[in-house]
């Protein structure tokens, strides 16, 4: 899920592209009860015939989707060999019934690149396994064909779809939309995600609770940039009464979230041209699309998984601020090759203080780029976050220096049971010529949502 060229480029939408994508039930109505099959097949009728074609053959049509199946999990899956037979694993301790879900695998990679091994684990899989059933579909790029983590997503979304078009009946169908990468689905994960949909008919979508794994959040400077996503995530959505702003649908996260097909197929789909956020743009569109409701997205608390921490590890390892992951996203397809056992052992034990002060710099930043939608409530959101961390910070010419992390510390030695310090390596230096690449990268981030949003609702 690479794209053809190295280029920073996002893809994402313009904000007067949203409402040409959703479908005219949504347009007359924004609060319509949808009919699943209707917008599915309206959705698909909409996709070239070449397309429609190609759907056909990745969609395993002579495997058609059971009468009883409620849920499909999607997992697009690029060079991920090594892992994706673990992955597929993790759902054998399920306790919903089989026969309720099924779970659709793209293996999907440039032409030029090689194919690796996954068509084989996947075959163990199902040949060890034969109560889980598991849809298979290889797509290679082509030139011209954006390769790209959104194309992959739509594919495999367009693949559930269609086989429930071609199943012919309304089934109130529920989409799961995963990575390759998780470590761990609590045993409650499908059915208590299929139980909270049935009991609130008004819910399009949720996010369930994601964390890392204990020997990656051993490390402070990966604990504190998993939990200040985390807790500034859940704070920017939040009602401030204090300054006006009405609460915010949940920040979708596609490594951990779950839509009705309904809603899939009335917002148009995923964007193909995503080369990064394609997830946090499908929850834009499904919130703009319902006049920003936050009722509509939620966080669901009521189960959890864990996914794979090398990004952070990554970007930590070599001294980068962690959200600067999401820059090398579409370039290091070599990251889904990491050891992470030889990854941590790069990161200290200890607080490196240039590293978090740059890491948390650039968080603060974001409230002018890829967080700007949440513009006036990310001071706010962000105080109360470094509160809840015990961090102490002063902005000076606009830019965050820590003041002092003596709370953290001890908040951590009783998380770890070991005394936590600190240490120091070369600051974290931004040239002007590392600026100009990065910022319009970081702006395009959320620059269509913030315009869709005026043009729905005005603010």
């Amino acid at each position: 899920m690479i794209e053809n060229n190295k280029s920073r480029s996002t893809g994402l939408l313009k904000g007067e592209e949203y409402r040409l994508r959703y479908s005219d039930t949504l347009l007359e109505d924004p609060s319509a009860e949808l009919d699943e099959i209707k917008e599915i097949n309206k959705y698909l009728d909409k996709q070239s015939p070449a397309y429609r074609q190609e759907l056909d053959a990745l969609s395993q049509l002579e495997n058609p989707l059971n009468q009883d199946t409620r849920v499909i999990v999607t997992i697009p899956a690029y060079g991920e060999g090594k892992r994706i037979k673990s992955t597929l694993e993790k759902y054998l301790n399920q306790d919903i019934d089989p026969r309720l879900y099924e779970i659709v695998l793209l293996d999907n990679h440039p032409e030029a690149s090689p194919r690796d091994n996954t068509n084989e684990e996947v075959s163990k899989f199902i040949e060890e396994n034969p109560q889980v059933k598991v849809i298979y579909s290889h797509k290679a790029w082509t030139n011209g064909e954006p390769a790209t983590v959104g194309n992959a997503r739509k594919h495999v979304l367009d693949i559930a779809l269609n086989r429930i078009s071609k199943r012919g009946q309304s089934g109130n169908t529920i989409i799961i939309s995963h990575d390759a990468d998780p470590l761990f689905y609590e045993p409650n994960y499908l059915s208590s995600i299929l139980g909270e949909f049935d009991a609130n008919p008004e819910i399009d979508a949720l996010v369930t609770r994601m964390s890392r794994p204990e020997d990656a959040l051993s490390k402070p400077n990966v604990y504190i940039a998993v939990e200040t996503l985390r807790l500034l995530e859940e704070e920017l959505v939040k009602e401030n009464k204090s300054l006006g702003e009405p609460a915010d649908p949940a920040i979708f996260v596609g490594g951990s979230c779950g839509m009705r097909a309904s809603i899939l197929a009335a917002v148009g789909g995923c964007n193909p041209n995503a080369s990064v956020n394609d997830d946090r743009e499908m929850g834009w569109l499904i919130a703009d699309a319902r006049k920003w409701d936050p009722k509509r997205i939620i966080r669901f608390d009521g189960t959890r998984m864990i996914t794979d921490a090398r990004r952070f590890m990554d970007a930590l390892a070599n001294e980068l601020p962690a959200d600067m992951m999401l820059l090398g996203f579409n370039v290091k397809p070599e990251i889904r090759q990491l050891d992470n056992e030889k990854v941590l052992s790069l990161i200290p034990d200890d607080i490196v203080w240039e590293l978090l002060e740059a890491d948390l710099d650039s968080t603060w930043m974001s409230q002018y780029t890829g967080n700007k939608l949440y513009a006036n409530k990310f001071p706010d959101a962000f105080e109360r976050s470094m509160e809840a961390l015990g961090i102490e910070y002063s902005i000076v010419d606009g830019r965050l220096a820590l003041k002092s992390v003596d709370k953290l510390l001890k908040n951590l030695s009783k998380i770890y049971g070991r005394e936590v310090g600190i240490k120091h390596c070369a600051p974290i230096i931004y040239t002007n010529e590392m600026i100009q690449e990065i910022k319009p990268f970081f702006e395009s981030l959320s620059k269509g949502a913030v315009e869709a949003r005026k043009i729905s609702i005005g603010r």
